[in-house]
């Protein structure tokens, strides 16, 4: 242990008995948990060996426990490191055992569930009560993979519910409220080719919401939002939004089908949506994630040409809204959305840009498409209300209520940037020596 502030060492050099895993401290700083693994010859399953340190001293306080089988996971449950969740596994990943155990570490009572297969994940809801835990069986004979879903009440150590257990590796994603969980499966079958079952989990009661229904072809969680992350749909988790590439063997075109999973009763909600192109950089659209906007690319090899759709989606009824917009050219940055959602700005490049302003809520194009020489940067500013375009020879500021320019462009500049208030732009017009301007929007 060492002071940080003094730079001493405190107490002594510790010895821990095996290979160090882990190691976590207290939100306070005043205790650190180590984890160590070591070997166990008679069994051949290593022991996980589970110690607390008091860090004001830099003693070993105590040896909480030893748990069969290797270390998964260890999670601190609480700020002063006095529950702690950790999941070991023992055996291999086709015939093993999971055990996941609550520990108390200060009387070092212990809680322990045994789960069938490997683990192979751990979620919590938003609280921390509900342990989400997944696990892995493999069949050597038959070559087939089992998912089962568990529930741990963090408080008690013991399950809640039942295990879910389906057939085939699965996907799992939690709700935007981290109440619910998504499950994906895919099968592939020469002759019937491959399937999705789409299952959803109820944490707090651990059980299975309604039943798993199946949908054609291969299925995935949409990659959503600027950082192209994993996401699903609405503030209070009831709905997710799934996606599908689609190859037509015969021209080799891509498109993207869309379904909207209703995590409430475990069933598809409306019917599945067909969009022309492959799905990149869509974007949840509304802060009740009661929109989405569907990005797709049209590639057309004849002509080295990319077109961009943008088309919206009522998250509850999986319906378009409004009429698809297309601009030449490959989507240029992530979506921009001003304050409340209502309008999006998406710029393409091709290399020259083109800027459109969609209504979120009609789905329709506001005002016209806008297009300036050479590809730009833009900048969105705070309240979303103006967007600046810079293409380098020229500076050109769009109003995103009305989706038309502002003013006259003017003489261009580089790294446009934005001050607090949206009034004013600052640019580079010349370099070495360095030149700023500084550009009145309003």
């Amino acid at each position: 242990m060492i002071d940080t502030t003094t730079g001493a060492q405190i107490g002594t050099t510790l010895a821990v008995s095996g290979s160090p895993l882990d190691s976590m401290a207290s939100v306070d700083g005043s205790r650190a948990l180590v984890t160590t693994s070591l070997p166990n010859p008679t069994t051949n399953i290593p022991t996980t060996r589970v110690t607390m340190i008091d860090t004001s001293t830099g003693t070993q306080s105590k040896t909480i426990a030893d748990l069969i089988g290797n270390r998964y996971s260890a999670q601190l449950l609480n700020g002063n490191a006095t529950r702690v969740l950790i999941t070991t596994t023992d055996g291999d990943w086709g015939t093993g055992n999971t055990r996941v155990s609550v520990l108390d570490t200060v009387t070092g009572t212990q809680t322990e569930t045994v789960l069938v297969g490997d683990a192979t994940g751990l979620m919590f809801n938003a609280d921390g009560s509900r342990a989400l835990i997944t696990t892995r069986t493999y069949d050597r004979a038959t070559g087939a993979f089992t998912t089962q879903l568990a529930a741990i009440d963090t408080a008690t150590g013991a399950q809640t519910g039942s295990t879910m257990v389906l057939d085939y590796e699965a996907t799992v994603v939690l709700s935007a409220d981290r109440t619910r969980a998504v499950v994906i499966t895919s099968a592939a079958d020469q002759v019937t080719e491959t399937s999705t079952q789409v299952s959803v989990f109820d944490l707090a009661t651990g059980t299975q919401v309604g039943t798993s229904f199946t949908l054609a072809g291969g299925w995935s969680i949409s990659l959503i939002g600027a950082d192209y992350s994993t996401q699903l749909l609405n503030a209070d988790g009831s709905r997710a939004l799934i996606t599908r590439k689609v190859i037509d063997p015969s021209t080799g075109a891509a498109s993207t089908q869309v379904a909207v999973i209703d995590t409430v009763t475990g069933r598809q909600s409306g019917d599945t949506i067909t969009l022309a192109g492959d799905e990149f950089g869509s974007a949840l659209v509304s802060t009740d994630g009661s929109r989405a906007l569907i990005v797709t690319n049209v590639y057309d090899g004849r002509t080295s040409v990319n077109t961009t759709r943008l088309t919206v989606i009522d998250t509850t009824t999986c319906t378009q809204v409004g009429s698809t917009t297309t601009m030449t050219g490959f989507l240029n940055g992530p979506v921009l959305f001003n304050a409340d959602s209502r309008r999006a700005v998406v710029t393409t490049s091709t290399p020259s840009t083109q800027v459109v302003v969609i209504d979120t809520t009609t789905g329709t194009q506001v005002g016209a498409k806008l297009g300036y020489g050479g590809s730009g940067l833009v900048r969105l500013s705070a309240d979303g209300t103006r967007l600046l375009v810079a293409t380098g020879s020229q500076l050109a500021v769009i109003n995103t209520a009305t989706g038309t320019q502002a003013g006259s462009a003017v003489a261009g500049g580089g790294y446009p940037l934005f001050s607090p208030d949206g009034t004013r732009a600052l640019i580079v017009t010349k370099y070495n020596p360095t030149r700023v301007n500084v550009l009145r929007i309003t």
